[in-house]
């Protein structure tokens, strides 16, 4: 038997459903107008996206590269927040993608040691992520935490060829 209760559940679904639809399509436009580096629209996009699904991490973690385009400059800049936004989200996703969020929020926040040491570990697993191989080679050339060999000596671990 169908009640009104149970109609009400469906429509939630379906509601729930739809909007998830279209915060991906309008995902799907800020990621092509990144593509094109139309940061602009890309921004605009994304911001959308996130109103439309306020928990959807990745539009986030894009958000933020997109404002780091665009606020380079800026004294103060938002792509940090959205980047906490990214993580804060990210329980409940895929772990390798939840992995790759906190690698970047650690970059974010300027703990390259971190960053690197997650990112690295993702190129191991998972090889075929253009991002992961990026953000790894990024962490790699500025890791500038002096460290010491076997021998006592120190070095930095910066690394041109870890890209």
């Amino acid at each position: 038997m169908i009640t009104p209760l149970s109609k009400l559940v469906v429509l939630a679904v379906i509601a729930a459903t739809l909007s998830g639809c279209a915060a991906a399509m309008t995902y799907k436009k800020g990621f092509e107008a990144a593509q094109r580096h139309d940061w602009d629209a890309a921004v605009g996009y994304y911001r959308q996206a996130v109103q439309e699904d306020p928990r959807f991490a990745l539009a986030y973690y894009e958000l933020s590269q997109a404002l780091a385009w665009t606020e380079r400059a800026n004294p103060s800049p938002s792509y940090i927040a959205y980047a906490d936004s990214a993580l804060r989200y990210s329980a409940g996703r895929p772990p390798r993608e939840a992995r790759l969020l906190e690698g970047y929020n650690a970059l974010m926040h300027a703990d390259i040691p971190r960053a690197r040491e997650i990112y690295t570990a993702l190129v191991a697993t998972d090889s075929m992520n253009a991002d992961t191989w990026g953000w790894r080679g990024v962490a790699s050339q500025v890791d500038l935490t002096l460290r010491r060999d076997a021998n006592g000596r120190e070095y930095l671990p910066a690394d041109w060829t870890g890209a």
